[in-house]
């Protein structure tokens, strides 16, 4: 869930290595943490602005305590690599995230 995420006193259940790749081939290492209860993917604002990632309009995400979070922009089809696969995914550009991702 995004709320244990953005708690620095929870323990992450599973953390992956994955690297990202942009539109003009730049890549970058990122963790990843594996969230199951998650019902978005989230990446921080850092790593978006880092990868020069495209971005569209935002979303209103509803945490797991129930309270309301504006994600202001939003980016399509980023390619994720791992373990020699590649996958597309669309995430939420989230601010003062403590894993850069969240899956």
């Amino acid at each position: 869930m995004l709320l244990h995420s953005l708690n620095k006193n929870h323990s992450p259940f599973f953390l992956l290595s994955v690297n990202f790749v942009n539109s003009i081939d730049k890549t970058l290492n990122a963790t990843a943490l594996i969230d199951s209860g998650a019902s978005y993917n989230y990446i921080s604002e850092d790593l978006a602005n880092g990868l020069q990632l495209s971005v569209v309009g935002g979303a209103d995400i509803v945490l797991a305590n129930g309270s309301h979070y504006k994600s202001s922009i939003t980016c399509n089809k980023v390619t994720l690599k791992c373990q020699g696969y590649s996958y597309t995914f669309h995430f939420h550009v989230v601010k003062g995230l403590i894993f850069p991702v969240i899956l």
